[in-house]
């Protein structure tokens, strides 16, 4: 009886603490999303996107794992611009739900200019005992673009706060989810003539068929911009298809194969 007690006083805390931290995210994502519209240019235009990512995790033990990406982006709908690009990367644990995260991305475009990107980071989760935990990831990235035998270089910074709202089980390794996240980010370059990014909401639902894999369908919003003094803004909205595939190499438990995710 005792026991009975105990588990649903720990229910009833994870329920709570799931709250909190859902509405927290509502509440950044609301205020990243009304802050970016008060400093919002008043020339800007809508555009549509399909992305189609495939990645490959691998966890070599409780301390390192390393990941494979691939995918492919039309970007535009009447004339869209085809975007291909790979991405290693290795996570190292730094101490408990706090992780080292470095690694690169080389992009080609078919408009001839290519990107390679070189970035390190780190990722925690808290709080993480609750039902719905919470993800932030910071990181800095290093860019140089090449077109036309000129080669511009960049560095740029960016932070996301994310979770996955489990709600419909069919067993403990078989579950759909929602993914939310929101992630802003800040040229350290300025004066630059590539377009940069400055907030990407992220929402979509997730499948879970089992401990090897997964499949998410999102729909993203992305503000972006030229440079800090130009008034051209672009709008893009984002479907994006994505699945990956997990390798536990060590036999780990769920919910630290699930951490990478």
């Amino acid at each position: 009886m005792r026991q009975s007690h105990a588990n649903f006083n720990n229910e009833i805390k994870h329920l709570a603490y799931s709250h909190v931290s859902v509405r927290f995210l509502s509440i950044v994502i609301s205020v990243l999303f009304f802050f970016n519209q008060a400093h919002s240019q008043e020339q800007s235009s809508t555009d549509m996107s399909v992305w189609s990512d495939f990645k490959m995790h691998y966890v070599v033990n409780s301390k390192i794992s390393y990941s494979g990406e691939t995918g492919i982006r039309a970007i535009g709908i009447d004339n869209p611009t085809w975007r291909i690009y790979i991405k290693p990367s290795l996570d190292y644990q730094i101490k408990g739900n706090t992780r080292f995260v470095g690694g690169l991305v080389y992009f080609y475009n078919t408009d001839l200019e290519s990107e390679l990107r070189f970035f390190q980071g780190i990722k925690a989760v808290w709080p993480l005992e609750i039902r719905f935990p919470i993800a932030h990831y910071l990181r800095i990235e290093e860019r140089t673009f090449s077109a036309d035998d000129i080669t511009n270089m960049e560095f740029r910074l960016r932070y996301k706060i994310s979770t996955d709202i489990k709600f419909i089980t069919t067993s403990i390794i078989k579950y759909y989810y929602i993914p939310l996240s929101a992630e802003i980010f800040i040229d350290l370059s300025k004066g630059r003539s590539n377009f940069n990014n400055q907030l990407r909401l992220t929402a979509g639902l997730g499948y879970v068929f089992n401990i090897n894999w997964s499949a998410e369908a999102n729909l993203l919003f992305e503000k972006s911009k030229i440079s800090e003094s130009d008034p051209y803004e672009t709008n893009n909205i984002v479907l994006r298809i994505r699945i990956v595939k997990r390798i536990n190499g060590e036999g780990k438990g769920l919910r630290e194969l699930f951490k990478a995710k």
